[in-house]
């Protein structure tokens, strides 16, 4: 897996005009991870994240909800669990992509309104955080 630095700017600026958090590629036993964090190296801000209220996670795009990730199954949220701001809580697939599901604040898992698997549309509420 050998990128170079102009095609990681291209896949960055790509990443930044789609909203996509996280791509991660794997090959041959090794793995490129990039997130989209704050603003980037050419002073663009990051869009950010809608939510309903303060204490509800919806649905940012449409797709099937996934509670865990498909090929490293942790442990998945669970209703009381404490979460930080940031923190991932599930994910959405959409065609061959997944995009993160993260908890807009700090406190605690109230209800978990979609299954794993669920298909939801944007909007569509997935939690509260109490």
């Amino acid at each position: 897996m050998n990128f170079s630095p102009a095609d990681l700017e291209i896949l960055a600026a790509h990443m930044q005009a789609t909203q996509i958090d996280v791509v991660e590629i794997a090959s041959g036993g090794r793995t490129l991870k990039l997130t989209g964090m704050g603003v980037s190296s050419r002073g663009h801000p990051e869009p950010s994240s809608p939510t309903i209220s303060p204490a509800q996670v919806s649905a940012e795009r449409p797709g099937v909800f996934l509670r865990r990730h498909p090929v490293r199954p942790a442990s998945e949220i669970c209703a009381g669990a404490d979460v930080k701001a940031g923190e991932v809580l599930g994910y959405i697939a959409a065609a061959a992509l997944l995009f993160v599901v993260r908890a807009p604040k700090c406190g605690l898992i109230g209800r978990i309104l979609a299954n794993d698997g669920d298909i939801v549309g944007y909007g569509n509420l997935l939690f509260e955080i109490v």
